[in-house]
């Protein structure tokens, strides 16, 4: 199960970083995040990053552990 969550959060930032480049084609710049908008189970499935959900990337990917359990 270990190594399924690895390869799916490996999945996950490969299409955060293909939505990235898509916007910095589109705009000349990378998306800027101002300031912290992190959770309490950390930054990957947290605000996101502004400008590329849903216009490049459908939804911002949830850490495979944290998918169904309530976020303090």
């Amino acid at each position: 199960r270990g190594k399924a969550r690895d390869a799916r959060r490996i999945a996950d930032v490969r299409q955060i970083e293909r939505a990235i480049e898509m916007y910095y084609n589109d705009f000349g710049n990378y998306p800027v995040v101002g300031g912290w908008q992190g959770t309490s189970s950390g930054c990957y499935g947290g605000a996101g990053i502004p400008g590329i959900v849903p216009t490049y990337i459908s939804s911002m990917p949830m850490d495979p552990l944290q998918i169904g359990r309530a976020h303090v």
